[in-house]
């Protein structure tokens, strides 16, 4: 719930004025988007402890990981971190469309 209520309060606030005061909408985001990040970041490295590699399916978050350790490259956090939260976004800008769509063509 909470990390739902997060999420939210990222996207009411993604396009407000650039100034990080305690009430300020970019100072709600930006400590939504680091609640995000701390969830992001356990699930990433709860993957990378368990290191699953012959699964048969993979999740959008493992296909991350695998390929920033291609080639032996060192995984960077805050990278997966930002490109989790890029597919999270656009998953849920996509299903709500969809969703709204199906409803009014059915109604």
């Amino acid at each position: 719930r909470q990390l739902g209520e997060a999420f939210e309060e990222m996207i009411r606030n993604l396009f407000s004025l650039p100034i990080d005061v305690p009430f300020s909408g970019l100072y709600k985001g930006l400590k939504a988007r680091n609640v995000i990040h701390a969830k992001i970041e356990e699930n990433i490295r709860a993957k990378i402890s368990s290191q699953n590699t012959h699964a048969k399916y993979k999740d959008a978050l493992q296909l991350l990981i695998d390929h920033s350790e291609k080639n032996g490259e060192q995984v960077n956090m805050q990278e997966l971190k930002e490109s989790a939260t890029e597919l999270l976004f656009g998953g849920h800008e996509t299903t709500a469309s969809a969703a709204t769509s199906l409803v009014t063509y059915l109604g």
